[in-house]
């Protein structure tokens, strides 16, 4: 079984919890992605030399919080993810979502250092996975109109 976060690229631990690393700039807005679809437009982003930079994960939502350069949220607009104005490390910004208790661990791609990930590349790539993984998903066998027997 193939574990629902997995790259395949190299990443390196670069702290834990709430606060952003050091390398990121105090001004960001943050990207919210579900893990799976979160790391298949990562991975596409690092097999094309896109910048990214550290990406917080989050396990007790199974989601990506990435920080992207300020203003990015006002254009986001995207079904497969959201994007919240300034820095907060919630999971969710609205309604009663439970808090982000766990395990919660920033990583960093071995590669290159980026302070943050570049967001067109990234809702780009993020559209595309989608749509690759909407059209790859199984769908439901026909099914005949049930023959009835009237007497």
């Amino acid at each position: 079984m193939k574990p629902l976060l997995s790259s395949r690229h190299y990443w390196r631990l670069i702290g834990s919890e709430t606060s952003l690393p050091d390398l990121v700039p105090r001004q960001t807005d943050i990207v919210r992605v579900s893990w799976g679809l979160g790391m298949v437009g990562i991975d596409a982003m690092l097999d094309g030399g896109k910048p990214v930079g550290p990406v917080l994960c989050c396990t007790p939502h199974q989601r990506l919080l990435v920080p992207v350069v300020s203003g990015t949220a006002s254009w986001w607009n995207a079904p497969h993810s959201a994007c919240g104005c300034g820095q907060s490390l919630q999971c969710s910004t609205q309604g009663p979502e439970s808090p982000c208790l766990g395990l919660r661990l920033w990583l960093q791609p071995a590669g290159p250092v980026h302070a943050t990930t570049d967001p067109h590349s990234l809702y780009d790539l993020l559209s595309l996975a989608r749509t690759h993984l909407r059209q790859a998903a199984p769908r439901p066998a026909a099914t005949s109109p049930r023959t009835v027997c009237h007497a």
